[in-house]
């Protein structure tokens, strides 16, 4: 099986993980900030808070109920239709209600139709870096400035993504990652929060602590806030440190498979446009319609190769269906599947994938 995700286990992973066994520190420990500052350090967003907690699930989640601490008069978070469902789940478990936006021509969230989403109740924007693809966050944060809404950037698939040169997830009032296996690097499972506002940071230090007031063990049971059990390992941590130097290394190899299986394929899609830096999660394909599409997939599956859906249109087709129709989410969503482009392809494996992407279902037969 050519699969989607890539795991490295090299030997400072296992020279790191063994020294946070040898020394106890199997929960929390001293790698847990030291991955916090290399990852702030590879963002180039010295100076501020991150932290690290247990999925970028719960990045978000704690992101959301932390602003909700500061504006409780508000409860609505936009967000994109076309994502993975766990942004919208991030917002209930926050307490907070999820108003979706339209796809634009680039799979993230239509700029032109965020506006018309915006009430009085609304918390946040929260756009979505989907497969890497930056959103254009220079248009967002003036949107989010005129209204004076928060900015929680989901970078959990774009790691070392850049808009006009500058790292996504440093860009909004709070940006979340994530560290799942078919993420740019992985800890297993983790994710990471950054912010560069004081008020916010002492926020999201306690709500991911179950809204803890501090660590003085005269406080440790007081809890002025609403929380979550958010906390990420020390074992994760050390696997984390030893893979932060390869992140470059990295995006380059998926780049370069992104030209090639584009070159093979005579495709454009997942190249930077414009002021885009793309840090590659995966490579979609186009299909002529959802039917099409899922016998592709059988057929892909059937030769080995690991293969999914482009997510979903998360108001049409799950629990949080509303009867609004978001066309081009559901056209998205019905029409494209993508394949791996990690790392660890071989030129082998990328001809492999490009003949089965380019053969029709007769040539199956």
């Amino acid at each position: 099986m050519i699969s989607l995700a890539a795991v490295t286990i090299n030997s400072k992973v296992r020279e790191y993980v063994n020294q946070a066994l040898d020394e106890g520190m199997i929960g929390q420990g001293r790698f847990i900030r030291k991955f916090e500052e290399k990852i702030k350090t590879y963002l180039n967003f010295r100076g501020v808070y991150s932290f690290f907690v247990a999925n970028g699930t719960l990045a978000d989640a704690v992101s959301l109920a932390s602003l909700k601490i500061l504006k409780a008069d508000k409860n609505e978070v936009i967000l994109p239709a076309l994502t993975f469902v766990a942004q919208a789940n991030a917002v209930l478990m926050a307490g907070l209600k999820p108003v979706f936006v339209d796809a634009g021509d680039r799979f993230n969230m239509d700029l032109l139709k965020i506006e018309e989403k915006i009430t009085n109740k609304t918390l946040a924007i929260m756009p979505v870096h989907l497969l890497g693809i930056p959103c254009n966050m220079d248009v967002i944060n003036e949107i989010a400035f005129r209204h004076n809404l928060f900015v929680v950037e989901d970078s959990c698939e774009a790691l070392g993504s850049k808009w006009r040169g500058i790292n996504t997830g440093t860009w909004g009032h709070i940006g979340t990652f994530s560290f799942f296996v078919s993420h740019t690097i992985t800890t297993g499972e983790g994710g990471l929060i950054v912010t560069n506002d004081d008020r916010i940071a002492n926020i999201i230090k306690s709500v991911m602590n179950h809204g803890r007031l501090s660590d003085d063990p005269l406080e440790k049971f007081q809890f002025p806030y609403f929380g979550f059990n958010a906390k990420a390992t020390n074992i994760q941590a050390a696997i984390g440190c030893a893979l932060v130097d390869d992140i470059d290394d990295i995006i380059e190899a998926r780049r370069k498979n992104v030209k090639y299986l584009n070159s093979k394929l005579g495709f454009d899609i997942m190249e930077d446009r414009g002021n885009e830096y793309i840090s590659p999660h995966c490579y979609p394909v186009e299909t002529e319609s959802m039917g099409v599409r899922n016998e592709k997939i059988n057929r892909l599956l059937q030769a080995g190769i690991e293969v999914r859906t482009l997510y979903n249109s998360i108001p049409n087709n799950t629990h949080f269906s509303s009867g609004e129709i978001y066309p081009n989410a559901l056209d998205y969503s019905m029409r494209y599947y993508y394949v791996p482009i990690h790392q660890n392809l071989t030129i082998d494996n990328l001809d492999y994938m490009a003949r089965h992407i380019k053969y029709t279902l007769k040539d199956y037969e």
